[in-house]
């Protein structure tokens, strides 16, 4: 299984409405969140 290091950068898109328009999504979505690359520390910012 490939895992993800410790110094690598991963970057989710999400796809739908407003995809084209990316202006209008920086002005109404809040900003990316950093997280370590820590699977732990990813469930936790997933759990709100």
């Amino acid at each position: 299984m490939n895992e993800i290091e410790r110094d690598e950068m991963i970057v989710c898109i999400n796809t739908g409405h407003l995809l084209k328009d990316t202006e209008r999504v920086i002005k109404i979505c809040e900003a990316p969140k950093e997280v370590d690359a820590d699977v732990d520390v990813v469930r936790e910012m997933l759990k709100g």
